[in-house]
């Protein structure tokens, strides 16, 4: 099982720390804290499984290709010179 931190996230994905961070602490991006009791701050981990879930969650599908509609010719109005 291979884990990334977020540091390796934010070179992979190219997007800021606060990006990922956000990403975790939202829920979109599962990781766990690997950070002891008495730590201030979090240490996250994600797993590989994780990050592969999470990019498939966000990639963009293609859009299926637009049918081509036939313009109708629309009558102009006749200009008038006066």
């Amino acid at each position: 099982m291979k884990t990334y931190t977020p540091a390796e996230i934010r070179e992979m994905l190219r997007v800021s720390d606060e990006k990922v961070y956000a990403w975790i602490e939202s829920g979109e991006m599962a990781a766990f804290n690997v950070a002891g009791k008495k730590a201030t701050r979090p240490r996250y981990r994600i797993e590989d499984s994780a990050l592969r879930d999470f990019i498939n969650m966000k990639s963009v599908n293609a859009m299926p290709t637009a049918t081509t509609r036939r313009r109708t010719k629309k009558e102009r109005p006749t200009k008038r010179y006066v």
